[in-house]
C-alpha cells in the first residue's frame, strides 16, 4: 500500500491556476484504476526510495502533476477555462541565469517560480512551453553540460566537480552523468586528455 498526501495549499494553488474553485471536492469512484495516477505515485515512491536523488524540483513537480491530474479527472467542482499565459522573456532569462548561477545548490521549484512571478504549477507549465523541457530536465541538462565542460577544461577531481554541479556524492554524480551521457565521468575525461 502506498499512501500519498498532498497539502491543501498545493491543491488550492493548482486549483486556482487550472480554474477549479476551492475547495477540492473529489468524485467518489470506488475501485478506481488510473494508469497515470499510478505512474505518478510510483515515481514519487521510487524517488523516496532512492533517497531523493533527483533533488527537490523533481518531487515538487510530481506533486504538482499529481494535484493537477486529480483536479482535472476527479473534481466534482465546476472548472472554468484554464488561465493562459507564458513567461515574459526577461523573467525567463532571470530564471535561467539563477539556475546557471546556482547549479551547485539544491534548486526548488518554489524559488524558480518566485523569480518568474508565477505559481509553481503555472511556472512548470509555462517553463516547459517556453523551453521545451520541464524545469527538472532543464536543471539536469545544465548540470551535465557544466560537468562536461569542467571535465574537459579543468583538473579538478571528480568529487569537486560533483559538488560544483549540486551532487552530494561522487556515486550520485556518476549515476546522473552515466544516465545522461552513457559514460562515467572518468571515461569522459580520458577522451579529452
Amino acid at each position: 500500500v502506498l499512501v500519498v498526501s498532498i497539502s491543501q495549499h498545493v491543491m488550492a494553488q493548482v486549483g486556482f491556476d487550472t480554474g477549479h474553485s476551492p475547495p477540492f471536492k473529489p468524485l467518489l469512484r470506488p475501485y478506481l484504476r488510473d494508469a497515470q495516477l499510478e505512474h505518478l505515485c510510483h515515481a514519487l515512491k521510487a524517488e523516496a526510495e532512492s533517497n531523493y536523488v533527483s533533488g527537490p524540483v523533481y518531487g515538487e513537480s510530481l506533486a504538482l502533476a499529481l494535484a493537477a491530474h486529480l483536479l482535472r479527472q476527479y473534481s466534482a467542482n465546476d472548472s472554468s477555462s484554464s488561465q493562459k499565459g507564458g513567461i515574459a522573456p526577461q523573467a525567463l532569462r532571470r530564471v535561467i541565469d539563477y539556475i546557471e548561477s546556482n547549479l551547485d545548490a539544491p534548486l526548488r521549484l518554489a524559488s524558480l517560480a518566485g523569480i518568474a512571478g508565477l505559481s509553481q504549477y503555472r511556472f512548470a507549465h509555462n517553463f516547459r512551453s517556453a523551453t521545451g523541457l520541464p524545469p527538472l530536465q532543464f536543471v539536469l541538462r545544465a548540470r551535465i553540460a557544466r560537468a562536461e565542460r569542467m571535465l574537459r577544461e579543468t583538473n579538478l577531481s571528480i568529487q569537486e566537480i560533483a559538488y560544483a554541479v549540486g551532487c552530494q556524492s561522487r556515486s550520485h554524480f556518476n549515476s546522473l552523468f552515466r544516465r545522461a551521457t552513457g559514460s562515467i565521468p572518468t571515461a569522459y575525461r580520458s577522451l579529452f586528455q
